[in-house]
């Protein structure tokens, strides 16, 4: 059964994708087939986020992407795709990022590497690959959480900056997990979710 997002005062809220048609098959689509490595984020900042990520919350890397208005969807979309309306169902874990309509412009895309790059110092920068090999494995794609709590308590490099380094990541606490039955929703917040029984969509344009 469909479970609609609906405000307590009983108003429908819906979200929406930027899809090209032809890759919507029946109007309905799926998340969580595959591990997709971030395209708009750095690679280690996409690892550290999911290093981080609390229980419960979806993972970006099993996610599709939506926005809260067809405007912001339709704003900087692929060409020739189409706006969809998600309806919400039961199982499906949305959250959204607020104050943000990409992660891209998170302030962490930034202050993370810079970081880390302090740390390890030029030294490290510039040595030769074997040397940079074990801590470079923390810039490898789709790491774990598993993954990366070896590195930073296993590579030499990498474990006097673990406190540090993980008292600096704060982007879960600008996600919120959005209930189907009291959904309140940023204007212009990015929006992830996982759906691994399917999703309907719903063509807007």
């Amino acid at each position: 059964m469909i479970r609609y997002p609906v405000a307590m005062d009983g108003r429908q809220v819906a979200i929406y994708r930027s899809v090209l048609p032809h890759l919507v098959q029946d109007n309905m689509d799926k998340t969580g087939q595959v591990v997709r490595p971030p395209v708009n984020v750095p690679t280690v900042v996409d690892n550290l986020w999911e290093w981080k990520r609390p229980a419960g919350y979806p993972s970006r890397r099993m996610s599709a992407f939506a926005s809260p208005t067809p405007e912001l969807a339709r704003s900087g979309r692929p060409e020739h795709a189409k706006v969809y309306q998600v309806d919400i169902r039961d199982g499906i874990i949305v959250a959204q990022l607020r104050g943000y309509s990409d992660s891209r412009d998170h302030p962490e895309t930034v202050t993370l590497p810079i970081l880390l790059y302090e740390r390890l110092d030029s030294s490290w920068i510039s040595a030769p690959m074997d040397e940079k090999d074990s801590a470079g494995r923390l810039w490898l794609p789709c790491l774990s959480q598993q993954e990366v709590d070896w590195l930073f308590a296993e590579v030499t490099e990498l474990r006097p900056l673990r406190d540090e380094v993980e008292s600096s990541i704060h982007y879960w606490s600008d996600v919120d997990l959005i209930d189907p039955a009291d959904p309140k929703l940023d204007p212009e917040g990015e929006i992830f979710f996982e759906a691994p029984d399917g999703y309907q969509l719903r063509p807007v344009d």
